[in-house]
């Protein structure tokens, strides 16, 4: 406490030190002036009392002096003046000063912005109550992570000591109707316990209760602020109200606050049923669970009470969860792990780029102390020590450090304004990202930091003057070697930062663009798509193919449409899967059963996105719910469980989806992109929409070659709305666009990554130029003798660029190190280029060489431009 004490009242006096020293010069002068008038009192002249009372007090400037260094005032007043002296040179030197806070302002706002989101994503608490108490619980069972809904049951019933709360939601679309216009949104049918599991409260009105979530309950909604906002214009009576939610009318009982979006990009949440059959399934895993833990509780000690009940599990359901684990892991961390290796790797890349700048700003402070050696001298002459030009130094640095870090700041909210508009979407609160306090305060440390690292160096350089040899070197003076050699040290940093950076830049350029070139495995041009949800409740699995006969009847009439069909989901874009058995084979070990994903298809699907037809025949409207049921599968699936023989004719079993289904393969298509154009190709089952109807799918519309599918939107709008007026169109996009949005994430890495490396080639290549050029300048004299005594133009050439060439050549070595060293770091980044990919690391390191090269080929030339009489003469 007395620490704390005297630190507050020493910055209580360094803040009120004007009014401090006002008080002191006072009380001196009424001391003073009382010892005058007693003087005066008896008998004493008024000057020679005047005299008396100033000689009895002394010298009051000196006593304020040491008042000043007792309060700790006297540090503060030299850096306020050391920093006016730096800002007066600074401004004097315009050119080296807009250089330098330029380079400065592109480190300090390239790493704040990246930061920025580094903060948001990864660092900032989830806005929830206590986050770190929260978890997501998942099972590791094959290639599962959700939980069934059975398991989950169970696991309430358990009541694990060391959970507080457990909840759980299924993320679902729904279309809703009520407000201001029919829309399709995302939401999430969630239990009762979910929100009290997060800490979160509605706004208005309540959550859901364990009443909510039984069958043939009341039918509730929860809708999100932004929901409320714009369809019903924030009505503070709107809990009570009816609103239709996939055609079935649902009561309001609550808001959400603004901001809430759980999961990510909910806007209406409805009870969680886990009654009937489905609720007794434990093949489908569909639930995606949330604990809190118990207080003092630790995720050792759940992980402990999840296995013991993963064996419960197990043993109670022979057969049917062999290899059952459960696991408990932090929320945040379960949320943002699918996009951490990547904003790590740009706050690492953007972290050599900072460095790059303060390289590159240290040798110009280096340069322009070697013009300032004779200042440094007589300062030193005068009795300036070596501390006190180490401050000077330091404090004009800090002064480039502010105008950085003011600049970069302004550089860093507009660079997150574009990261938000062309992000992902599916980064976690990308849209929340922007410059808060903590930003702040990295920022200014990023700026004090930098103003360190790149004043030390020169300052601790010119704090060594000799002032004897400097004043006896005339105006010029000069640093000598141990100068020229930390400026050829930082050009080489500079040089081999850049080499890092270019060759990560490179391996993802070379990445997308292989990725880019990918076949999907369809045709995706003059392709027109769109989202649709039917209600479960109004249409029924006999009403579901009957609405697309209808809507595929008016989309092909449309002028323009050569071919129109319906699919569950879209490729690229993931979607649901099955383990399987291929009857007549040997069954497999049990919990090793092979997956494959489901595609359901109607219309004329595979002409449409123009798959290939290996063997057998497509589907078509002969398959329907009233013949045998068929399916078609993928070349993989084919050659896999079938090499060298005829699939046609094989019969294969779905395991997951209900009763299991057995179907008969009819045919072979070609292998299509169904998670990712960087996944390879797994199993994939087709099925007729007559024989497996979905609820959740896609209209896919093909128009003649040199039309813009974009040009038929409104008229397949229009057909749909024909056949239910209610029912809304959600993303309408072209396929192109919707493979552009799959590989948004790599494309926005590899942008960024690349205009870092180019910042730092650019800050490389001013290195060396500024660097060689005043090499030239220092060895006019030199050169003028050398082409005195009969050296050439060109022989002093390639003098310069050797000297460029052997910093070249140390500086790509050690980036080679560096970048061969850091390269497994973005193996996960990379679709088919190794880490160490020899041509792209020979490429860049080539592309460098060429540019240091012609950044020494100015001065080179202006060396073997110099006239010796002219260059003797002016030494």
């Amino acid at each position: 406490m007395r620490l704390l004490g005297e630190i507050w009242r020493r910055v209580r006096m360094i803040v009120r030190r004007e009014e401090f020293a006002r008080e002191l010069d006072e009380e001196m002068r009424s001391h003073r002036e009382s010892r005058e008038r007693e003087l005066i009192g008896d008998g004493v002249g008024e000057d020679e009392a005047r005299y008396a009372a100033s000689r009895a007090f002394g010298n009051g400037m000196s006593f304020s002096e040491r008042g000043r260094e007792a309060w700790g005032w006297r540090w503060l007043e030299d850096f306020e003046q050391d920093c006016m002296f730096g800002a007066r040179g600074l401004r004097k030197n315009p050119g080296f000063t807009t250089t330098a806070v330029i380079t400065l302002v592109l480190g300090i706002g390239a790493t704040t912005a990246i930061f920025s989101v580094v903060n948001t994503v990864l660092l900032r608490p989830l806005p929830y109550a206590d986050p770190s108490r929260l978890v997501r619980i998942e099972e590791n069972h094959t290639a599962a992570s959700n939980l069934s809904y059975a398991n989950y049951v169970d696991l309430r019933t358990a009541r694990p000591k060391s959970m507080e709360r457990i909840g759980a939601y299924r993320p679902w679309t729904f279309n809703v109707s009520g407000g201001a216009e029919p829309v399709q949104t995302e939401g999430a049918m969630i239990s009762a316990s979910l929100l009290d599991a997060l800490g979160v409260t509605p706004e208005l009105g309540r959550g859901f209760t364990e009443d909510d979530q039984h069958e043939g309950g009341d039918n509730l909604a929860i809708v999100s602020y932004g929901l409320w906002q714009q369809q019903f214009g924030g009505d503070a009576g709107v809990v009570g109200k009816t609103i239709r939610v996939s055609d079935v009318p649902h009561v309001i009982v609550g808001v959400m606050p603004a901001g809430f979006d759980f999961p990510q990009g909910a806007e209406i949440w409805t009870p969680l049923v886990t009654e009937g059959e489905l609720g007794r399934n434990r093949r489908s895993h569909l639930l995606r669970v949330v604990g809190r833990l118990a207080t003092g509780a630790t995720v050792g000690q759940a992980n402990s009470e999840m296995t013991a009940f993963a064996e419960s599990v197990m043993r109670q359901n022979p057969g049917v969860e062999p290899g059952l684990r459960v696991q408990v892991g932090n929320l945040r961390e379960r949320i943002t792990a699918p996009v951490r290796p990547a904003l790590l790797v740009l706050l690492g890349a953007v972290g050599l780029v900072l460095l790059a700048a303060c390289a590159n700003v240290a040798n110009l402070v280096l340069m322009r102390n070697t013009a300032r050696v004779r200042e440094f001298a007589v300062r030193a002459a005068l009795g300036a020590g070596n501390g006190r030009l180490l401050r000077q130094c330091l404090a004009e640095g800090a002064v480039l450090g502010l105008a950085g870090v003011v600049g970069g700041v302004l550089l860093a909210v507009w660079c997150l304004k574009l990261i938000v508009a062309f992000g992902p979407e599916d980064v976690p609160r990308l849209h929340d990202v922007h410059v808060d306090g903590w930003v702040l305060a990295f920022a200014v440390a990023l700026s004090l930091g930098s103003a360190i690292v790149f004043g030390l160096v020169p300052a601790a350089e010119a704090s060594r003057t000799d002032p004897n040899g400097a004043l006896k070197e005339g105006t010029r003076g000069s640093t000598g070697s141990r100068g020229a050699s930390l400026r050829a040290a930082l050009v080489v940093a500079e040089i081999a930062l850049a080499l890092m950076l270019l060759t990560g830049s490179g391996l993802l350029i070379n990445s997308f663009v292989r990725l880019s070139r990918v076949w999907p495995g369809f045709d995706e041009r003059n392709l027109l798509t769109a989202n649709l949800f039917l209600s479960p409740t109004r249409y029924e699995n006999e009403k579901v193919a009957p609405f697309f006969d209808a809507v595929l009847e008016r989309v092909r009439a449309i002028p323009g449409v050569q071919s129109a069909a319906v699919v569950n989901t879209l490729p690229v874009s993931g979607g649901a899967s099955t383990d399987f058995a291929i009857v007549g084979q040997a069954a497999p070990a049990a919990g090793e059963e092979p997956d494959a994903a489901i595609r359901v298809v109607a219309g004329d699907y595979f002409a449409a996105m123009r798959i290939p037809l290996v063997r057998g025949r497509w589907l078509d409207a002969h398959d329907t719910e009233h013949t045998a049921q068929v399916m078609v599968i993928n070349r993989t699936m084919a050659s896999r469980y079938w090499p060298g023989e005829d699939p046609i004719g094989k019969r294969v079993t779905m395991l997951d989806w209900g009763p299991p289904l057995t179907g008969e393969v009819v045919g072979v298509v070609g292998d299509v992109k169904g998670d990712a154009l960087d996944a390879t190709p797994g199993n994939m089952i087709y099925w007729a929409e007559r024989q497996f109807p979905s609820v959740f799918d896609n209209i896919v519309v093909r128009v003649e070659e040199g039309r813009d599918p974009q040009s038929v939107a409104g008229a397949l709008k229009a057909a749909v709305h024909a056949v239910d007026p209610d029912l809304p169109l959600a993303r309408i996009a072209t396929m192109d666009e919707r493979l552009s949005e799959s590989v948004k994430p790599r494309r926005l890495q590899t942008l960024l990554l690349g205009v870092f490396a180019g910042l730092a080639l650019s800050m490389a290549v001013v290195g060396i130029y500024g660097v060689m050029a005043y090499s030239v300048s220092g060895q006019r004299r030199e050169i003028g003798i050398r082409m005195a005594l009969g050296a050439d133009g060109t022989a002093m050439r390639q003098m310069i660029l050797r000297e460029g060439l052997r910093w070249t050549a140390i500086g790509t070595f050690v980036g080679l190190v560096g970048a061969l060293g850091l390269a497994g770091l973005l193996s996960s980044l990379l679709y088919g280029v190794a880490p160490r990919d020899p041509v792209t690391i020979g490429g860049v390191t080539l592309l460098l060489v060429c540019v240091a090269m012609m950044a020494c080929w100015v001065p080179a030339r202006r060396a073997m431009r110099v006239d010796p009489m002219l260059a003797l003469r002016h030494e």
